[in-house]
């Protein structure tokens, strides 16, 4: 199954240092809030569809994974985190 970016508009804040954040995103004219943003990596282009900075945000309760591409931002579109096991379950 083939990945396919949607591109979304994405409010963004800007700091000083060159840092930014983004703070809520629009899809199909529906907006969400960021609730929390969990992690953020730089990605390898070539193995994240170009994305060069990857944002799992929280929005309604749920993670999910955010692509900054130069100024243009993207999701995938059904796309879920998941989280590798760190020892036995309890």
């Amino acid at each position: 199954m083939a990945m396919i970016k949607k591109y979304v508009s994405v409010h963004v804040t800007h700091y000083m240092d060159g840092r930014c954040f983004p703070t809520a995103l629009q899809v199909d004219g529906e907006a969400f809030l960021i609730e929390d943003i969990s992690d953020i990596q730089k990605v390898v282009a070539a193995q994240n569809l170009g994305a060069e900075e990857r944002f799992i945000v929280k929005i309604h309760g749920k993670e999910r994974p955010l692509f900054r591409e130069g100024q243009r931002w993207f999701v995938i579109p059904g796309a879920r985190i998941v989280r590798k096991s760190v020892g036995p379950a309890a």
